[in-house]
């Protein structure tokens, strides 16, 4: 049986940080990584540092997976609507609507 967590490490040149969420049950979805670099980069574009921003990305790819989906025979989609809607209380999105 897998890990209960699912685990990303950040080396900024000095320490290991560790950012967890519980791993969810299935075959993995199409684009996880790609939507995390993503989501890193966008917060960081609105002026968070780069923990907040890997740990902000890490809860968004998470509601995104958690809340994905089929399409066809393929493997899962993230559901980055989902996602969008549980970031509301992320201090990155209060930040980016107070502009």
């Amino acid at each position: 049986m897998g890990a209960a967590q699912s685990v990303d490490l950040l080396y900024d040149g000095e320490r290991f940080i560790q950012y967890r969420a519980a791993r969810l049950r299935g075959e993995g979805a199409h684009g996880t990584g790609c939507a995390f670099s993503a989501a890193i980069a966008a917060s960081l574009a609105l002026g968070a540092d780069l923990e907040q921003s890997v740990r902000a990305a890490k809860r968004y790819v998470s509601a995104a997976l958690a809340a994905g989906f089929r399409l066809g025979g393929g493997r899962p989609l993230l559901n980055h609507f989902a996602a969008a809607t549980a970031a509301v209380s992320s201090p990155l999105r209060r930040k980016a609507n107070s502009r």
